[in-house]
């Protein structure tokens, strides 16, 4: 009896399970489809990051855009999705057989110190391609940043390199206590913040690739700012996503 029950009880779910696939496919609408001989215009990037510019810098970028198929001369409507009280973007044209172009982003009312979110995107599926791989979308920060220059000094590398790098530059975000030196390490800008007397390195890349771990990080908890010696140190730790390679005082020595 037992037995029988329980076969009843399967029958029963496969049935229901059935019956319920069957409604979702009844309920299932299609999608629209593709428009023949759109164009497949397409971002070869999709953006990312934080473009910054000096408040002395004209308030305009250029995006490149793409096309697949390049029969005609045509006129691609865009629209702002993100920052659009913001951002202005001007047509985009290609000319017959043009695969290649590129547009330009304006932002004559961003603030200085503030950092804006752009979006663009394509969403004429005359146009675009609604079921590609290719990005129909970009998007990138941009804020207008001022930096003074502090003064121009010595790295002392002691760990992951080894040596000094004369006539860096240190130079601090207007208005904060955010600190950058470019062309450091692997030709990246480190970045430093003095909280509570303590030059701190938020994690971030350091410009050089492990063959076996990926990308190598630096960072600083402890460090401090010895004002007779106008030194900058720094307690670093050097990791990759599988963990820690260790770390040593470094230092920026300025002149």
């Amino acid at each position: 009896m037992k037995q029988f029950f329980r076969i009843f009880a399967v029958a029963a779910l496969a049935c229901a399970t059935f019956v319920a696939c069957e409604n979702d496919f009844d309920d299932y609408t299609p999608g629209d489809p593709e428009i023949a001989g759109n164009y497949e215009v397409y971002f070869p990037s999709k953006g990312g990051g934080t473009l910054e510019f000096d408040p002395a810098d004209p308030t305009e970028f250029t995006v490149q855009i793409a096309r697949t198929n390049a029969s005609g001369a045509i006129t691609v409507p865009l629209v702002v999705t993100s920052g659009n009280e913001i951002f202005e973007v001007e047509p985009v044209k290609f000319e017959a057989n043009q695969k290649e172009t590129t547009f330009k982003v304006k932002f004559p009312k961003a603030e200085v110190g503030v950092t804006y979110k752009f979006s663009v995107m394509i969403d004429d599926y005359n146009y675009a391609s609604i079921y590609g791989n290719k990005q129909t979308g970009y998007s990138c920060n941009v804020a207008r940043i001022k930096w003074n220059v502090i003064g121009t000094g010595t790295y002392i590398y002691n760990f992951w390199w080894a040596g000094y790098q004369p006539g860096m530059v240190l130079e601090q975000r207007d208005g904060t206590n955010i600190y950058r030196l470019q062309d450091w390490g692997g030709g990246v800008t480190l970045f430093f913040e003095m909280i509570d007397g303590v030059p701190t390195i938020a994690r971030q890349k350091i410009g050089y690739v492990h063959p076996s771990y990926g990308d190598v990080y630096i960072s600083a908890e402890e460090g401090e700012y010895v004002e007779e010696e106008k030194t900058y140190y720094f307690m670093t730790e050097y990791t990759v996503s599988a963990g820690s390679f260790g770390g040593d005082v470094e230092a920026f020595v300025l002149d």
